[in-house]
């Protein structure tokens, strides 16, 4: 159970996370991932204020029947076609809520393997001393 989340700011979270990350034949869904089991990981490190700013994001998200949060996550992605004095606010909800979903999906902390899905190794290997011999002579 998540220290910073409540249980319906989870439940938020993976609404949303599924809207933006649905999952297909290669890779999970961002629930099936489990990604969001490690959201403290990253809301810890928030200045209160934008952690503050997050968990009513997800709050609403939890209430509100998914296809108003897809029509609201929509709304922020056409920020440019509002007024000016809400674009701002759209755009950086919409980087809010791109931010947190996916860092934690692509960061592969879940069970979903979404690294291996990718085939991505992220690991820098150092060859072995052997190796490094041979290549300088």
């Amino acid at each position: 159970m998540s220290a910073t989340l409540s249980a319906a700011q989870r439940r938020g979270l993976d609404k949303l996370g599924n809207i933006l990350i649905p999952g297909d034949e290669a890779l999970p869904s961002f629930t099936d991932s489990g990604c969001a089991a490690h959201a403290d990981r990253m809301l810890e490190h928030m200045y209160d204020d934008d952690r503050a700013a997050v968990t009513t994001v997800l709050t609403l998200c939890s209430v509100l029947p998914q296809s108003v949060v897809r029509w609201l996550f929509a709304l922020t992605e056409h920020h440019a076609r509002t007024p000016a004095t809400i674009a701002s606010l759209l755009r950086m909800a919409n980087l809010g809520i791109k931010g947190v979903v996916v860092t934690l999906y692509y960061a592969d902390v879940g069970e979903g393997h979404v690294f291996e899905a990718l085939g991505w190794d992220p690991v820098v290997h150092q060859p072995a001393a052997d190796d490094l011999q041979q290549r300088q002579e």
